[in-house]
């Protein structure tokens, strides 16, 4: 059954682009999605330039690097390439210009915008809509490109599939995978969006352009298929010419300005087929006659300029290239740990880097990396406790690390209960029975020595001395 619906699903993406916009899965529009006065509202057509185009302002281009929806497989997603153009471009017009561009990280869309039920569905390889993408920004945000490379693929929604990053082979720890997400990153988030009013549909989109940015227009993509367009035409078919018919939409651009050519006005409209289609990526489309319909159904967003950054997700502080500040090896890094929405995971990363500053991985590390887990899933509140607790399941053996005294080990490999240490626990017990019978001297010069190792490794004072009164 799953062999025939990828199949099915095949024969839908091997389609033209008539899978690629879904109007059916357009969301609703609300009110409260619309904040501030509409350019059209304020902009009278006197106040328009006869040309216009955020590719040149001044001598400036405006416009953020062109995309390819097809590689490095087909993938239906004119929706989210023309809206994520739309949303990189007016980030820099919003920025002003200053810094690197921000390109949104479009893979993320396809990775978790694919929820039916949500109030936020975007769409897939088999098709979207742009004000989706808009809708889900506003809801969810989005990371920029560096968190998610777009691989035209749908993949599952995860905080992996969401901002990653990967080590290389020779860092990477025993039961770790190389590549893993990230903590701290930021997103953008769509602050208002919707339809441009049709009252007036030419003014209107100028005004929206002009004043805003680019902004996104279905069109019938059937004149820019099989070699019905030719390099550097203006078209100004009203009708579908190769069978007679209107035209009907299933693609998703973005129009960047207007110009004029010959007498005959036309919209500068940018696909996302490659800058090796067209007039370098763009084409020219007569205004005022709703060719190709790209009259008939126009949508803009406003973005804010700034991120929200802050840990989105799992640790990575013992990785190689940690995303945000690594919590200090003391309680009030144990704390944080505790805290954390993934507290687990947090817990157990924090337990890695107190076996690695200690030298306490002189055991297995397969099974270094099991134990951090266990104590993880049941972990002490204090983080004098985890010390010792740590120390206790270490200890011995192999290791050069000291048990410590004698009626605490019990109770400890009882509270971790990993059963696959159990050999070096009563190891531990014998040697801890074995010290009580030294003489007090000698003990005293264990538990100096013991608080020795926790100065070296850079814990706090404070929690030196937990460690010396348990």
């Amino acid at each position: 059954m799953s062999t025939l619906r990828g199949l099915c699903s095949a024969v839908l993406v091997a389609g033209a682009a008539g899978q690629c916009l879904r109007k059916d899965l357009a969301p609703e529009h609300k009110a409260e999605y619309v904040k501030t006065a509409q350019p059209h509202t304020y902009t009278a057509v006197e106040q328009l330039p006869s040309e216009f185009t955020w590719n040149n302002v001044d001598g400036k281009s405006w416009l953020t690097p062109l995309l390819n929806q097809h590689i490095p497989i087909y993938c239906g997603s004119c929706w989210l390439h023309g809206s994520t153009s739309v949303l990189n471009d007016r980030l820099k017009i919003a920025r002003k210009g200053i810094g690197p561009d921000i390109m949104l990280g479009r893979q993320v869309l396809l990775n978790c915008g694919t929820n039916e039920s949500s109030d936020h569905y975007a769409g897939s390889c088999n098709g979207g809509s742009d004000t989706g993408v808009y809708n889900y920004v506003l809801k969810e945000g989005i990371p920029d490109e560096t968190c998610q490379q777009y691989d035209a693929t749908d993949h599952e929604c995860s905080e992996f599939r969401t901002c990653m990053n990967c080590d290389n082979a020779k860092s990477t720890k025993p039961g770790m995978e190389m590549c893993y997400p990230v903590t701290r990153f930021g997103k953008f988030y769509v602050t208002e969006w919707g339809p441009v009013a049709q009252d007036n549909m030419v003014h209107n989109m100028k005004a929206e352009v002009f004043r805003r940015g680019p902004i996104t227009c279905s069109v019938d993509s059937g004149r820019l298929e099989e070699g019905r367009y030719r390099r550097g035409e203006l078209i100004t078919d009203t009708y579908r010419t190769w069978d007679g018919k209107q035209y009907e939409t299933d693609h998703v651009v973005s129009v960047v300005g207007w110009g004029v050519e010959n007498g005959v006005e036309y919209w500068h409209v940018r696909n996302s087929w490659g800058r090796y289609m067209g007039e370098d990526g763009f084409v020219k489309v007569a205004t005022g006659k709703n060719v190709m319909a790209i009259e008939s159904n126009c949508n803009w967003a406003v973005i804010a300029p700034e991120p929200l950054t802050k840990e989105y997700g799992p640790s990575d502080a013992d990785r190689l290239f940690p995303s945000a500040d690594v919590p200090p090896l003391n309680e009030l890094g144990y704390q944080k740990a505790l805290s954390s929405k993934f507290m687990e995971l947090d817990v157990a990363t924090f337990i890695r880097r107190i076996m690695t500053s200690k030298n306490l991985t002189a055991m297995d590390a397969a099974n270094a990396f099991e134990l951090a887990k266990t104590i993880a899933k049941a972990p002490p509140a204090k983080f004098s406790t985890l010390l010792l607790e740590v120390s206790a399941s270490t200890c011995g053996g192999a290791s050069a690390t000291p048990c410590p005294a004698a009626g605490s080990i019990p109770d400890m490999i009882h509270r971790s209960g990993i059963h696959a240490l159990a050999g070096v626990g009563l190891g531990c017990a014998a040697l801890a029975l074995a010290c009580a019978s030294i003489v007090c001297i000698v003990g005293r010069r264990r538990v100096r020595r013991s608080i020795g190792d926790v100065a070296r490794v850079g814990l706090a004072e404070q929690a030196a001395t937990e460690l010396n009164a348990a």
